[in-house]
């Protein structure tokens, strides 16, 4: 990919996702720009993790199901991925923790997590 046809696909990825402070390859602008393309037939997409393990404070052992989610979303306000955390303890307390990704980068760190195969 020559650099005009590089900066013309930025530019067109750029209205809907952050590309600022970013350095992309040129597959990263493909995959991103594949995004731009199908970002309705993508909305909505989600895959959930789940894994258990022990965690230890000075007073106790607690037993942790931890749930991840990530949703791909487009809308007036562009592409992001929602990343969702619940984390239930043995000991009846429910965390939840939620954040969007906006930025080129971030999104495809977790482009993976929602759609694995």
């Amino acid at each position: 990919m020559d650099r005009n046809e590089k900066n013309r696909l930025k530019e067109e990825i750029g209205e809907f996702i952050d590309l600022k402070y970013g350095r992309f390859t040129d597959e990263e602008i493909g995959k991103l720009h594949d995004l731009v393309q199908n970002r309705e037939e993508y909305n909505g997409k989600s895959n959930s993790y789940s894994r258990e393990y022990k965690t230890f404070d000075s007073e106790d052992t607690y037993r942790v199901n931890e749930t991840n989610t990530y949703t791909f979303r487009s809308d007036e306000n562009g592409i992001r991925i929602d990343h969702e955390t619940v984390k239930d303890w043995d000991d009846g307390q429910h965390d939840t923790f939620t954040d969007s990704l906006t930025k080129g980068r971030d999104i495809l760190n977790a482009l993976g997590r929602v759609f694995r195969k």
